[in-house]
């Protein structure tokens, strides 16, 4: 965890603001006054600032797990936090097979394989970044950028490095915020599925200068319960997101709480829907084939902006769409998908 960016977002206890109440989290261990601004801090815990709460948070291989369901997070995904990196290939080649296909740890494999592909061999964050920011560019707001949903961390540093302001990736898995501060470290090491339950390791350089690297981090925390206070970022991206939360609306009515008035924000999806995810009845679009707008997904979610109204919720204007933006993601040596995602660019007004 970057000391210096943990100060500057001065991020807030999960449980008290959930309850509407901003409390400031502090580092309790350890406790080195004589650090640099831009150390990391590896592993410790953050504690609740309220007497009341003194809710603890650990950091876990340097990402702070700021959770509002902290104990059912790690409960439901123990492997995230002790998945060991000191194995052997062939040792934990040999724990794959034990564990076989379509266990919690395959699972686990299978995702840090898509997106350090994506991310790191297939260089696919940068001309989605470019198209976003060509859609609607960056307006004068000062602060730093959130990126929701992570992942491997590729458009963390493609927004850093562009608009060249502190820019911190969040995402709901530990691994994946593990394998995004690797590659701000240098090096993208994640697991690259070959076949099956086959995998090799792989090894990306990163080439980024020590002032790059020291305003980026990835945090593991919930998109839609974001640990942070109002109007805290100038800007939030959320590249693929939107149909891998519970509930959309939720998404965007955060994203609109921490937007800062003027601010802008961009989203992608293939709406690429699935019930393990996502309910049913919470799909924008892909379903009802006989409503207004015949299972279509983008309509759906103009609706939803348009709709947007008080009761504490800043309303997102929606200022360009891209329709078409192509999107692969390799699953094995031999299969992909092909997506197109529906790009959009949002601004909070300002007064909002």
């Amino acid at each position: 965890m970057r000391r210096g960016l943990f100060a500057a977002l001065a991020p807030v206890c999960p449980a008290c603001r959930a309850r509407g109440v901003d409390r400031r989290l502090e580092v309790v261990s350890p406790r080195d006054p004589t650090a640099s601004e831009t150390a990391d801090l590896l592993e410790g815990i953050l504690c609740c600032s309220d007497e009341a709460c003194r809710r603890e948070v650990p950091i876990v291989d340097g990402v702070p797990l700021l959770l509002r369901d902290l104990r059912g997070h790690v409960a439901a995904r123990p492997l995230e936090a002790l998945v060991r990196s000191d194995l052997s290939p062939a040792v934990e080649s040999l724990l794959g097979d034990c564990f076989g296909p379509d266990s919690a740890f395959d699972g686990m494999r299978r995702q840090l394989s898509i997106h350090g592909v994506s991310h790191w061999l297939d260089g696919a964050m940068e001309p989605l970044v470019e198209r976003a920011l060509s859609l609607a560019p960056m307006v004068e707001v000062e602060g730093p950028v959130l990126e929701l949903g992570c992942a491997a961390g590729g458009a963390v540093l493609e927004l850093a490095r562009r608009l060249e302001r502190p820019v911190l990736g969040v995402d709901l898995s530990l691994a994946a915020a593990r394998l995004a501060r690797s590659a701000f470290a240098g090096r993208a090491c994640f697991p690259r599925r070959r076949l099956g339950v086959v995998y090799a390791r792989e090894a990306v350089e990163v080439a980024l200068t020590p002032a790059l690297a020291a305003r980026v981090d990835a945090w593991c925390a919930d998109a839609a319960e974001l640990p942070f206070a109002d109007d805290s970022f100038a800007a939030v991206s959320a590249f693929s997101l939107l149909d891998c939360v519970a509930a959309p609306h939720r998404l965007l009515a955060e994203i609109g709480r921490v937007l800062r008035p003027g601010g802008r924000a961009w989203l992608a999806s293939p709406y690429d829907w699935s019930v393990s995810a996502t309910a049913f009845e919470q799909w924008l679009g892909g379903h009802s084939q006989r409503g207004a707008h015949a299972g279509s997904a983008e309509p759906v979610l103009r609706a939803l902006l348009a709709s947007q109204e008080a009761d504490g919720v800043a309303r997102l204007r929606l200022l360009a769409e891209d329709l078409d933006v192509p999107w692969r993601l390799q699953l094995h040596d031999r299969s992909a998908v092909e997506y197109s995602l529906h790009l959009v660019a949002l601004e909070r007004p300002r007064g909002a």
